[in-house]
């Protein structure tokens, strides 16, 4: 293992990075996160934050071990209970007066640091990825890592994480401030070359309105793709199925990220600031890749049909359907998902 190489670059996934996790919090006695190999990207970081970690460590106790206290004692035990009672509303209502806050920018100059991309995956032929991470409380560039794998001595594949969602950030005052950040990451990683942005789940509307902002410069990007992206409408199946999407996560919490104060009233936040909305025209082609499978068991809610549960938007140039639900076609189906992406931009010539 080579000591300042990304530990993506060196093939590991969301499932093998939470395991060496496992050890390490084993054999240290710490408390460790599940993000922790994308929070410190490279051997040599880890071990530098591992160090210092112990050093902090007063003999017998983790300092950074959450208290001991009733599971509705948090903010985040309290939305918990309310999405299992399905009080949803409610739930959020409590997130939202807690996001509110919480200090803003209005521009990307205001913020003393911005989010940075980190590679996944390295490449020399293909147009590069771009991919934005979700606005949702388990989301971060972890969940593009099994789907980077697939395009490894490919092309380069950037995740970008959403501004917000880490400890003590500034939450964007209104969506342009958001995708105008977003479009100047795009670019400083990328330069003025060719790229593709990527969105799964609500990170799709994020990577849209980047793509707007950067055609509105004059420099569109080559293609969007949308992985089982909702169109946040009235109307959104998505919205039929809020509780067990929900649920969904806190199912997946332990394996991907912890769903803290942070994070949670950043989705929050990120919901109402968005609300409706619809991006304007774009230039570039765009695909919308989506699950062939419910997002809930068909016992929770009786036979379905395919528009009630299935995402859509009639602006996509292409839809594909792949293997999987919302959340298997990011994770044991990431490689078929990273397949139909690939050849769909072989079909518009842009990659060999």
């Amino acid at each position: 293992m080579e000591a300042d190489q990304l530990f993506t670059e060196q093939g590991f996934d969301s499932l093998t990075a939470v395991e060496l996790r496992n050890h390490l919090a084993t054999a240290t006695a710490l408390t460790l996160p599940p993000t922790l190999l994308f929070d410190h990207a490279t051997p040599e970081l880890l071990a530098a934050h591992l160090d210092q970690r112990l050093l902090d460590a007063p003999t017998g106790g983790d300092p950074a071990a959450p208290a001991d206290r009733p599971a509705g004692d948090t903010l985040s035990g309290l939305f918990k209970q309310a999405c299992e009672s399905g009080r949803v509303d409610e739930g959020f209502a409590l997130l939202q007066a807690a996001a509110a806050l919480r200090p803003t920018f209005a521009s990307p100059r205001e913020l003393a640091a911005a989010p940075e991309p980190i590679r996944l995956s390295k490449g020399e032929t293909g147009t590069p990825f771009v991919c934005f991470s979700s606005y949702v409380a388990l989301a971060g560039v972890h969940q593009y890592a099994r789907f980077a794998s697939a395009f490894r001595g490919e092309r380069d594949v950037w995740a970008l994480p959403t501004q917000g969602f880490g400890t003590g950030e500034a939450l964007p005052a209104s969506f342009d401030a958001i995708a105008a950040l977003q479009a100047e990451a795009v670019t400083r990683t990328v330069g003025d070359g060719p790229v593709v942005l990527v969105g799964s789940s609500s990170g799709g509307i994020l990577a849209l309105a980047a793509a707007r902002h950067l055609q509105e410069q004059g420099r569109p990007p080559a293609a969007v793709v949308l992985l089982d992206t909702y169109m946040p409408r009235a109307d959104s199946p998505f919205l039929k199925f809020s509780q067990q999407m929900l649920g969904g996560m806190f199912d997946r919490e332990s394996m991907f990220a912890h769903m803290d104060t942070d994070r949670l009233t950043a989705m929050s936040w990120y919901i109402s600031l968005i609300g409706e909305w619809e991006p304007g025209p774009l230039d570039s082609p765009v695909v919308l890749v989506r699950s062939s499978e419910p997002p809930v068991p068909a016992g929770l809610s009786g036979p379905l049909e395919r528009e009630e549960w299935q995402s859509s938007w009639e602006r996509a140039h292409t839809t594909i359907d792949v293997a999987g639900n919302h959340f298997t076609m990011m994770e044991t189906h990431a490689r078929s998902t990273a397949d139909a992406t690939g050849a769909w931009l072989g079909s518009l010539g842009q990659d060999s």
